[in-house]
């Protein structure tokens, strides 16, 4: 099986990609700059994808966005947009689902009202290239191509350090997580240069973390949304973690 990872930015010059075979162990790390036609070609090639970028847009928000876009006029626009209003404007859904269970209370970043939604909106058009070009993707990540990822929840998941570890200031967390990680995944081909790569930057290390996440989606081992929340998922988008530890992604 091969499992790929994009940490996807707005700028191809800050996007990284992971390509996994777990059948051999070879890892592959992208050098940027990392187009659109490189995650398309990942997304024919892998059994999954793990993309870190919401795949959608609050059903409040985008409903807020219709009623207001026509202009004001009386009796139309949006009616409520007190605290609990403007909350389900900012959270989807999985947001809500994903704060409910952190053990220390983080938040993803909102889609509508934060940066995030810059590389979500180059991540919109790439889910209509990967299905124009007769893939699969369902934003629930129940099926298809692509499941959304949050690197940083995952490593908080494993008990990893999941702060501090971006930018220059954070390279010798960085390197402690690669040490962790080669540790609890000694089937893969730690090269030196592949260690060197995701300490000097997060982005190729963010890539790595989503396809190990991609890795346990695809063997049955995600966070599947339940039935009830499934129809909103697929318009939303739907954050998977692993529900078993890094150790246990060779087997599957």
């Amino acid at each position: 099986m091969i499992t790929g990872g994009v940490d996807l930015a707005a700028d191809p010059k800050r996007t990284a990609l992971c390509t996994i075979d777990w059948s051999t162990g070879e890892v592959e790390l992208s050098d940027a700059p990392v187009g659109d036609d490189a995650i398309v070609a990942l997304a024919h090639r892998a059994a999954l994808s793990g993309w870190d970028v919401p795949l959608g847009w609050p059903d409040a928000f985008v409903a807020a966005l219709g009623e207001h876009h026509p202009g004001p006029a009386a009796g139309e626009g949006v009616t409520e947009a007190g605290p609990d209003a403007r909350r389900l404007m900012r959270y989807r859904l999985t947001d809500r689902r994903f704060a409910g269970h952190s053990p220390n209370g983080r938040w993803p970043l909102s889609v509508s009202t934060d940066l995030i939604g810059v590389p979500a909106l180059r991540a919109a058009a790439l889910q209509r290239r990967v299905c124009d070009e007769g893939l699969i993707v369902d934003r629930s990540g129940t099926a298809g191509v692509v499941a959304e990822t949050y690197p940083a929840g995952t490593l908080a998941a494993w008990a990893l350090p999941s702060r501090g570890y971006k930018g220059a200031a954070g390279r010798d967390v960085r390197a402690g997580l690669v040490d962790r990680l080669a540790e609890a995944l000694p089937r893969l081909e730690w090269t030196e240069a592949l260690r060197a790569s995701m300490v000097a930057s997060d982005d190729r290390l963010d890539a790595l973390v989503c396809a190990l996440v991609a890795r346990s989606v695809a063997t049955g081992r995600g966070t599947p949304p339940p039935s009830a929340d499934v129809a909103v998922a697929r318009r939303e988008g739907w954050i998977h973690v692993p529900q078993v530890g890094p150790s246990d992604l060779h087997d599957g």
